[in-house]
């Protein structure tokens, strides 16, 4: 097998070690004259081994080489006369060993060769008269691992005809781009004698004319064309022409800074440097995402893509495409998309409470930044997973708190695709006892007051009757018939008051027409008539403690203070001018001693209720309080004083700062039936008994008159809820309840 490579033909190097590069003159050699042939020899072994030692590049020990020229007149001779002159490189001598046999030594027996090479010529050749192809044999004697072997090879050479000639075999461009095209064309003698044909890849074009032109299109890979041309049927002489595709490549693909990972739906930059190229394409995990990028995006800039919004390893691939439209092989870089820590913008508990019930209801909010969804942990255990990343307070996360006290602290831990991504701050919140423990029924049939003996042994229940209650053993020792006629049971029930030391309990009946107040010797139980000198009809009483020891009697929008020691004497009066709605007096308890009576007007004709003191001295005035509420009913009936504060309807007032503040609960929807505090201890609880005036529901309330801004709902119910103590260890708190008539006994402990 031989190479033609234009006007240099190649011989096989399978069978030797050594390489041979034959030219001849004239180019082919032509019938019936003379020609030369040079040939080179030189030693190339594989590239890896010279690559691995240029400095000092591999040879072979070489001790003869023997050329040999066929002879005689035939078509597969070369010359039939053997006066051919040899010229041989410096140092070897030419010994013949027949006819057109020449055997070439080097003068020391040997010599080592390398890719440089040898050099020997052929001259004055008398070409014969026939055309073919002649043999040209090599022998090489090599000596390798200390052996010596003799291997051989042949060329075939070309004997066109005389005159014969190949004017030029062009192409248009020795390198195009991908796909890209190029046009051949060639001019050689003609004639029947001749046959053109071109050849390239697999393809092979035969019957070509000897004066022509080939175009070839979309080209992938760099191509060898091959002229071939045929003398006499037999006879071959090719020229080659090498056009080099210059394939597209990614020389330099990457990611700004080198991360291995970014964050989840972040943007990050890439990189890139091309060869041959007109432009890119990027794809991600095999999807393509852009088709028109620029060749070259440096890193000093960069292009901007955004990380998946899933979690994996992905893969990006840049493929550069092309003038022709061609891509070449693609480069890729994988990155990890990760999940940073979440961001918690906000999480809390709808109103900020400090407290709540067992079993109650709070609703959580938040905010993140960073997540997918969220579960709630309570105490350190999962109590609520696959929530929303996000919960807006205006809706909140209904959550029921445990049936046990003590802190429950609160913490979302978030995730990214089921990643977990960090926890929040815990939110805390202290949850107390309040559970219904025990129902006491036999009871007055309308329990709209209820008060507690100042030793906390009797509960008295006011209503059609007078029920009094056991608190030890929870169980009726009375029943009490206060003569109230129905008509006023339903709008005005009877309002009671108790002495300091709990031995009279004090009430009238409406109409009272007669000024008459019904005194109740608790120990005997025997009912005392009362004449109030002056007083024509009695609508409200309250009495005082020890320091203010006086029993207040409402008799239209005239207040009287009666001592109870003195048979009832009238010791302060006042016309107050207004319609008095609520009615209560100061307890030994309250921080402004020298305010002894406070009251609510019932239909102000500026449409505003207010609220006034009565010191029993005789001063009657306005408290002066800021924002007081506009709303007409919103204070209702209901009146108390504890420490430091009146409450009544939906408003507590400081009476340290003057100040009116709406309990958070008591909403303008709501009436309270019945607000109470403990009259005997100081605390900070207000209790409030309320009515919804669109759904006619009722709720127990409990506000923190420490906090003003918390306010606890404790119990809903269908069924009508009036009066409210509490016992005098703030243990348990008692409402009265009308379907069926019965008194709920609430556990409150706050252990």
């Amino acid at each position: 097998m031989t190479i033609n490579l234009d006007n240099i033909v190649l011989a096989d190097t399978a069978s030797t070690q050594l390489s041979y590069a034959v030219t001849t003159y004239p180019d082919p050699l032509q019938i019936s004259s003379t020609g030369s042939i040079t040939v080179s020899v030189y030693y190339q072994p594989n590239s890896s081994a010279i690559e691995s030692n240029q400095a000092n590049p591999p040879e072979i020990e070489c001790n003869q080489i023997q050329f040999t020229i066929s002879i005689g007149d035939s078509d597969i001779a070369l010359t039939n006369s053997s006066n051919i002159s040899t010229t041989c490189p410096t140092g070897w001598n030419l010994s013949s060993g027949g006819p057109c046999i020449f055997t070439f030594q080097p003068s020391g027996g040997s010599v080592m060769m390398g890719p440089d090479g040898l050099a020997f010529k052929f001259s004055n050749i008398a070409v014969n008269d026939q055309v073919g192809g002649t043999p040209f044999k090599i022998t090489e004697t090599v000596t390798v691992n200390n052996q010596s072997q003799s291997n051989k090879t042949s060329i075939t050479l070309s004997k066109f005809p005389q005159n014969f000639a190949l004017q030029y075999f062009n192409v248009d461009h020795a390198s195009v781009p991908l796909r890209g095209s190029v046009n051949l064309s060639w001019s050689g003698s003609g004639g029947p004698d001749y046959s053109y044909s071109l050849s390239y890849g697999t393809s092979t074009f035969n019957n070509l004319l000897n004066v022509d032109s080939y175009p070839v299109e979309s080209l992938l890979e760099t191509t060898v064309f091959t002229l071939s041309i045929t003398a006499g049927g037999s006879t071959l002489y090719q020229q080659q022409k090498i056009v080099t595709v210059e394939q597209p490549e990614v020389e330099e693909f990457g990611i700004v800074g080198n991360p291995t990972k970014v964050p989840v739906g972040s943007s990050f930059l890439l990189y890139w440097q091309t060869a041959n190229a007109d432009h890119c394409s990027l794809s991600l995990n095999g999807i393509p995402t852009d088709s028109n990028l620029p060749a070259n995006a440096d890193a000093s800039q960069g292009y901007p893509v955004t990380a998946p919004t899933t979690l994996g390893t992905y893969s990006y691939a840049l493929t550069a495409i092309g003038s022709g439209g061609g891509g070449g092989p693609s480069s890729t870089l994988q990155i990890l998309v990760y999940a940073p820590p979440a961001q918690f913008l906000s999480f809390g508990i709808v109103g900020n409470p400090n407290e709540a019930p067992t079993g109650g209801s709070v609703k959580l909010y938040w905010s993140t930044q960073g997540a997918t969804g969220c579960d709630l942990l309570l105490n350190g255990e999962t109590v609520a997973s696959n929530l929303p990343a996000n919960v807006d307070p205006s809706q909140g996360y209904a959550f029921t708190l445990p049936n046990t006290t003590g802190t429950a602290h609160f913490v979302l831990s978030a995730y990214y695709d089921q990643q977990s991504v960090g926890s929040s701050n815990p939110v805390s919140i202290w949850v107390f006892l309040f559970q219904l423990v025990n129902t006491i029924g036999n009871i007055t049939s309308h329990p709209a007051q209820m008060l507690m003996s100042p030793d906390g042994s009797r509960l008295y229940v006011a209503g059609d009757t007078l029920t009094v209650i056991d608190t030890a053993s929870n169980t009726v020792i009375q029943n009490i018939d206060l003569n109230v006629p129905p008509r006023w049971m339903q709008s005005v029930p009877p309002p009671i008051a108790l002495s300091p030391d709990g031995s009279h309990l004090y009430f009238f009946t409406l109409p009272a027409v007669d000024g008459v107040l019904k005194v109740i010797d608790t120990s005997t139980w025997q009912i005392q008539s009362i004449t109030v000198p002056g007083v024509y009809r009695i609508w409200g009483v309250a009495m005082g403690g020890e320091s203010f020891p006086y029993l207040v009697v409402q008799s239209d929008s005239t207040l009287y203070a009666l001592n109870p020691s003195s048979n009832y004497s009238v010791v302060a009066k006042t016309d107050t001018n207004v319609s008095i709605q609520g009615l209560a007096a100061a307890t030994q308890f309250t921080q402004t001693p020298e305010i002894n009576v406070f009251c609510i007007n019932s239909q102000p004709f500026d449409e505003q209720q207010n609220v006034f003191v009565w010191d029993w001295r005789g001063v009657f005035r306005q408290i002066t309080l800021e924002d007081s509420p506009q709303s007409e009913g919103l204070m209702g009936m209901s009146l108390v004083i504890s420490p430091g504060y009146v409450a009544g309807g939906s408003t507590i007032a400081s009476l340290v700062d003057k100040n009116f503040e709406h309990s958070p609960g008591c909403y303008p929807d709501y009436n309270i039936q019945s607000i109470i505090c403990n009259m005997y201890r100081i605390s900070p609880y207000l209790y409030c008994v309320m009515r919804s005036f669109i759904t006619n529901d009722f709720c127990i309330c409990r506000i923190d008159t420490e906090a003003l801004q918390q306010s606890v709902t404790l119990y809903s119910t269908s069924s009508t809820l009036y009066g409210a103590a509490v016992s005098l260890d703030d243990q348990y708190l008692y409402v009265g309840n009308t379907n069926p008539p019965q008194v709920l006994v609430f556990n409150i402990s706050q252990s």
